[in-house]
């Protein structure tokens, strides 16, 4: 790379020095997380503890403990495992980045995330976005809940500016909202914002695994590429245990 210096004559820019400068300058705000000095063992007996005092019937088995541990583990910081987004691997997870949880319905997608809200914030866990910390802790909205508050003021910006928004039973909103003549499809619009963003944390439980999310019926392929980059996939199977 050159520049003309004020005599006319070309010189080299100090490549390293100014990407230093860009760097240090955080352009690019991003999610910064630390590991906590819990053991995941430990943590994960809250954990189930938690899912005790919420219903006495909750348990963990070979149909939730991979994605119950390694979620407690993504809250730690702890290097963790999850799912590749096609579901046919186990990848390593990335802090920085949400969580996905699919599966059928009442396998307890929507109580994890609930149990794990209450752990992050009972024991302080905090974010780092950019130079400004958070509590790891979150609102447990339903995608219905977005999709009506809508419908009644016209505006989701509070949703894609949330540094960590959690949304539950993605997919099970109207795909079409109306507002003053408009028909809007929030849920996509929320997501492809916060998408573009490195800078915010995105929590979802859904029916629905990244295949069918991609399909144009629901939120096309703008979102599944966004989820990509934005979520750790995990998928909770086994009976509905509501019943």
């Amino acid at each position: 790379m050159e520049i003309i210096s004020e005599n006319g004559e070309f010189k080299d820019i100090d490549a390293q020095a100014l990407l230093d400068k860009i760097g240090q300058a955080e352009i690019f705000r991003k999610v910064k997380r630390k590991e906590i000095p819990y053991t995941t063992n430990s943590f994960l007996k809250v954990f189930v503890g938690i899912g005790k005092i919420y219903t006495p019937n909750f348990v963990m088995d070979k149909d939730n403990s991979f994605t119950y541990s390694n979620i407690v583990a993504w809250a730690l910081g702890h290097p963790f495992k999850c799912y590749s987004p096609d579901g046919k691997s186990v990848i390593d997870g990335d802090t920085a980045k949400g969580l996905y949880i699919y599966g059928n319905t009442g396998t307890g997608k929507s109580l994890a995330l609930r149990i794990l809200d209450v752990l992050c914030q009972k024991c302080g866990i905090t974010v780092q976005f950019s130079n400004h910390s958070v509590i790891l802790g979150w609102d447990n909205t339903r995608s219905t809940d977005i999709t009506n508050a809508y419908a009644q003021n016209g505006d989701s910006k509070k949703y894609i500016d949330n540094y960590i928004q959690c949304i539950q039973d993605l997919g099970s909103e109207p795909h079409e909202t109306l507002y003053m003549g408009n028909r809007v499809n929030v849920l996509r619009q929320v997501l492809e914002a916060r998408g573009d963003r490195q800078d915010r944390l995105t929590l979802i439980t859904s029916n629905y695994q990244l295949s069918e999310i991609d399909s144009d019926g629901m939120y096309g392929n703008r979102v599944a590429s966004r989820l990509v980059a934005m979520c750790n996939f995990f998928f909770l199977g086994g009976k509905d245990r509501r019943i």
